[in-house]
């Protein structure tokens, strides 16, 4: 099987209310994301023996990922009060959020992202087989529901 990956860099904010560590405080991160897909050959002259065109792959991830998540608050479990608090002030000073729905772990955001690709990839005949997030340079999640 074929496994073509386009990475991407994004930067966002988030907390993690009530974690042990570091992260209970509003911080940020340039996150690397890698979305690794499959498909059939086309037969088209213009994509002919490519899965994806990589410029297509990158104009449906940036337009639905990237686009929504750079340099916006990734809102998470909105149940916390400090995360209420967050999104009152976003809204009234019309800040760009993203509202996940819950917890804003690196494992909640790529099985997030993976969640909203698969179906669109999914009408182009694209499988989409994982999702690699960089939180850091060394530390990352891979998703796939293999």
């Amino acid at each position: 099987m074929e496994v073509i990956n386009k990475e991407f860099k994004f930067d966002t904010a988030h907390i993690l209310p009530n974690h042990y560590g570091q992260c209970k405080n509003l911080h940020g991160h340039t996150y690397k994301l890698i979305v690794s897909c499959t498909g059939e050959h086309k037969k088209d002259l213009s994509s002919e023996c490519m899965i994806i065109d990589f410029s297509k792959l990158k104009k449906i991830v940036q337009e639905n990922i990237i686009d929504k998540f750079d340099h916006a608050f990734i809102l998470g479990a909105i149940n916390e009060e400090v995360e209420k608090d967050i999104k009152a002030v976003l809204i009234k000073h019309n800040l760009k959020f993203i509202d996940l729905g819950y917890r804003s772990t690196a494992e909640n955001i790529s099985k997030y992202i993976f969640n909203k690709l698969k179906p669109i990839l999914k009408s182009e005949n694209i499988e989409l087989i994982k999702i690699t997030l960089y939180e850091t340079e060394t530390s990352y999640i891979e998703y796939t529901e293999l």
